[in-house]
C-alpha cells in the first residue's frame, strides 16, 4: 500500500510537472498557429507573442496573446482595408470559445475605401474592453475628417465645401450659405441630427448584421473622434 501511495504521489508531481513546464512550450506553437489561421492577413508577416502558462492552462486558458505587424493588408470579407501598424494584445484567451477578458493597444492608419470609391484613412483606433464589448475609439486627423464628413454628404446627395471643424460642431457651405451642423450618435450609426429640417443625414451606420455599433462621436479642431463597440464574441463564434 505505501509503495502505491508513492507511485501516485510521485505521478501527481510528474502530471504537474508536465502542465506547469511542459504543455506551454507545446501549447504556445499551436497558439501562434492558430491565431495565425483565424487572423485575416494570411502569410503576411506576423509577430504573434502567446504568455502560455501552466496555471492558465489549468484554468482553460491562455494567458496573453500579442499580435504586430506592419503595413498589412486585410483579404476575405473586409478586403482592400490596409493597416500600417497593428499592435494588439489580449488577455486571458479561453481555449474552448476564444472569449477573452480584456484588450489593449490599436492600430494606426488605417485605411479603406467609401462606398464612394474615395479612399479615407483613420490616424489610430484604440481597443479596450472585453469580448463581448470590445470598445474601439477612432481617431480622423483634420485632413481626414474633412475628407470624410465631404464626402459622406455627398453620399447623402449634398454638395458641400469649405468644411471646418469647431468645437462641439462642423461648419460649412450648402446651397450658398454658411451653416453648422452638431454630430451626433442615433441607434447605433454617425448622424447629423435634423440637418436642413429635412431630419438626420446618416454619415456612417453598421448594416443589420454587422456586430458593431457606434456609441459615441466628438468635433474638435483637432479632429474627429467616433466610439464603437463590437461583440467579439459573436463573431469568434461564427455569429
Amino acid at each position: 500500500m505505501r509503495g502505491f501511495l508513492v507511485f501516485t504521489l510521485l505521478a501527481l508531481v510528474g502530471l504537474g510537472a508536465v502542465v506547469v513546464y511542459v504543455l506551454p512550450a507545446l501549447v504556445g506553437p499551436m497558439v501562434v498557429t492558430a491565431v495565425r489561421d483565424a487572423l485575416p492577413f494570411g502569410d503576411q508577416p506576423l509577430q504573434i507573442d502567446p504568455t502560455v502558462t501552466g496555471a492558465g492552462l489549468l484554468g482553460g486558458a491562455v494567458d496573453e496573446i500579442r499580435v504586430r505587424g506592419t503595413s498589412l493588408a486585410v483579404t476575405g470579407r473586409n478586403a482592400g482595408v490596409t493597416i500600417g501598424k497593428l499592435d494588439v494584445t489580449v488577455h486571458h484567451v479561453s481555449i474552448g470559445d476564444h472569449a477573452f477578458d480584456a484588450v489593449s493597444g490599436g492600430l494606426d492608419d488605417v485605411a479603406f475605401t467609401m462606398s464612394n470609391g474615395v479612399p479615407v484613412t483613420i490616424s489610430r483606433i484604440d481597443l479596450t474592453g472585453g469580448s463581448t464589448a470590445v470598445t474601439g475609439e477612432a481617431q480622423f486627423d483634420p485632413n481626414q475628417a474633412i475628407t470624410f464628413i465631404t464626402r459622406s454628404f455627398a453620399d447623402a446627395g449634398i454638395q458641400v465645401d469649405g468644411v471646418q471643424l469647431e468645437d462641439g460642431d462642423v461648419a460649412l457651405m450648402v446651397f450658398g450659405q454658411r451653416v453648422a451642423f452638431a454630430i451626433g450618435v442615433q441607434d447605433g450609426a454617425l448622424v447629423v441630427p435634423d440637418a436642413l429640417g429635412a431630419g438626420p443625414i446618416t454619415l456612417l451606420a453598421p448594416g443589420p448584421d454587422d456586430q458593431w455599433r457606434l456609441t459615441g462621436a466628438s468635433v474638435t479642431p483637432g479632429g474627429l473622434d467616433i466610439d464603437a463597440v463590437v461583440n467579439a464574441a459573436t463573431l469568434l463564434a461564427g455569429g
